[in-house]
């Protein structure tokens, strides 16, 4: 394992370099160098991508704007369970009672 700038079993002090190509298969290579005695080792790891996403150049733009819709619906739910919750340890019935602030409140973007 390589830990850049650590210490090795011994205790002596390592710097590793790596270098990355633009290969297609995207290689990287590393050398461990400790002091006093140059390079020490080099590696070759090789990094497999995930590759490109297979989908219609005209739908893109749609599930871009479908997907930034359902973080942002995940982010005013979040928002307002919590007011929710608060509003429920405040008062009797506090949720009922403050429903349309809590809505109102957790749709804003400032928050």
């Amino acid at each position: 394992m390589v830990n850049p700038g650590g210490r090795d079993e011994a205790g002596a002090v390592r710097t590793v370099f790596v270098r990355q190509d633009d290969d297609p298969e995207e290689v990287l290579k590393v050398s461990i160098v400790r002091p006093g005695f140059g390079v020490v080792k080099r590696l070759r790891i090789e990094v497999h991508a995930a590759g490109r996403k297979k989908q219609s150049g005209l739908l893109r733009p749609i599930e871009r704007g479908i997907r930034k819709l359902a973080v942002r619906e995940a982010e005013i739910a979040t928002t307002y369970l919590a007011r929710h919750d608060a509003s429920n340890r405040r008062k009797t019935n506090g949720w009922v009672k403050d429903l349309p602030r809590n809505i109102s409140r957790s749709m804003r973007s400032d928050d």
